[in-house]
């Protein structure tokens, strides 16, 4: 779901205004301006309420950058807890070792007063396999 759903709209431009650069229209382009301002008044009142929209617009876009936040928010989170978890899981590893190193030890033992030959020890799906022979 995006953050940011609003499309701003585009604020339209106000009639052109007269120039003298250009004699030949500045008369037809000045009468809104000089003699009845209408068109120009009606102008700023259609710009009044583009730019109000226009402001709705960024609250809202204000608005949703809440949801952003609170997206932040989880991820960071949810960050946290994989860190947890690789502690958790290191520390698992460190414990298999030792376990390991410990069955060894006590292979060494066994094997050295008896007949049995120990051979490998393994964690397959949590399950210890031992390898040994016997000597007859």
């Amino acid at each position: 779901m995006p953050f940011i759903t609003q499309n701003i709209s585009s604020v339209p431009p106000l009639t052109t205004p007269p120039s003298p650069a250009d004699p030949a229209n500045f008369d037809a382009l000045a009468y809104p301006y000089t003699i009845s301002q209408n068109a120009f008044g009606l102008a700023m009142q259609a710009l009044a309420t583009e730019l109000n929209i226009y402001a709705q617009q960024i609250n809202n876009i204000t608005f949703d950058a809440g949801q952003v936040n609170d997206q932040v928010i989880i991820a960071t989170t949810q960050a946290g807890i994989a860190t947890t978890q690789a502690g958790i899981a290191t520390t698992q590893a460190g414990i298999a070792t030792d376990e390991a190193n410990r069955a060894a030890g006590y292979a060494s033992a066994i094997q050295a007063g008896s007949n049995i030959n120990w051979g490998a020890f393994a964690l397959n799906d949590g399950e210890l396999l031992v390898t040994y022979t016997v000597n007859t």
